[in-house]
């Protein structure tokens, strides 16, 4: 099954409703997360015997945040005295989730050629210790280390310089690249476009969520409503059925290309669950 036809049967399964239910979104999305959990938690102990895999580590970090986003909700639509974190907790966390979606996009279900993929996961991993050397800096830790990080940049930055697919890209694209102003060199609203045709409603949503992440004007005028406040706030409820609604998405679309790709994945988990996550993916 193609990505596109998968997302448009699970953006009818969510519903594409302006307003998103948020009782809905919730039961959706922990019922997605079981049947990603069955298969985290094979790959963790398969992480745990072998060498890194970014697949894998992608997959189990996405499941992570994403369960972490799932204990803060509120059990139902209903006002509590107290509540676990409010919309811009939520909204922070969801668009965490789509950063990772996007990266394990950009990284593995992409199609494009193997010297891409390569390349790609050669910019990937100088951007990691890119960083690592400026937080080195920064904390001015001792001089041997530094020195020994700057060439480990040095060499990754070298094969990056030769390998055949840098040419490819832009001036910017390259300058970025080099200077670590990016790991990528495709942006969120084109990896949307590649995926699904309903790119203008996904961008709107994460734009509004994106805004209650920010300290500004827009999210504080919406943390309090009628002596409410967080998740006990009516309207930023429907805000957060928002976000979950988004997080479905990628979940699902996670959840299936993951088996997809790896359908033997599944073949570790009790028969019982096997066949539970197959029954999410026939919804889709």
């Amino acid at each position: 099954m193609k990505l596109k036809a998968t997302l448009k049967k699970l953006s009818y399964w969510c519903g594409m409703a302006k307003e998103f239910d948020y009782v809905h979104e919730r039961d959706v999305l922990g019922y997605i997360l079981y049947r990603m959990g069955l298969v985290s938690d094979y790959l963790t102990d398969r992480m745990k015997k072998k060498e890194f895999d970014s697949t894998a580590t992608l997959y189990c970090k996405f499941v992570l945040t994403a369960f972490s986003l799932y204990r803060l909700l509120p059990e139902d639509d209903k006002p509590r005295a107290k509540t676990s974190a409010d919309v811009a907790t939520i909204a922070s966390l969801g668009r965490n989730l789509i950063e990772i979606f996007n990266l394990f996009y950009y990284l593995h279900l992409d199609k494009i050629t193997g010297v891409e993929r390569e390349f790609r996961l050669m910019c990937s991993i100088y951007h990691g210790h890119q960083e690592h050397h400026k937080v080195g800096v920064k904390m001015e830790i001792d001089s041997e280390r530094l020195e020994s990080n700057k060439l480990k940049l040095d060499k990754h930055q070298k094969a990056i310089f030769s390998h055949p697919f840098f040419q490819n890209l832009s001036k910017k694209q390259q300058n970025d690249m080099i200077n670590g102003k990016s790991s990528t060199y495709i942006n969120r609203v084109d990896i949307t476009k590649n995926y699904t045709d309903n790119y203008k409603l996904i961008d709107a949503l994460y734009k509004v969520m994106s805004n209650h992440v920010h300290t500004g004007v827009y999210g504080l005028s919406l943390t309090f409503d009628d002596s409410e406040y967080g998740c006990d706030n009516s309207r930023n409820r429907k805000y957060i059925a928002n976000t979950l609604y988004l997080v479905n998405y990628y979940a699902g679309m996670m959840a299936y290309s993951i088996l997809e790709q790896h359908p033997e994945w599944s073949d570790n988990v009790p028969d019982r669950d096997s066949k539970l996550i197959h029954q999410l993916l026939e919804r889709f």
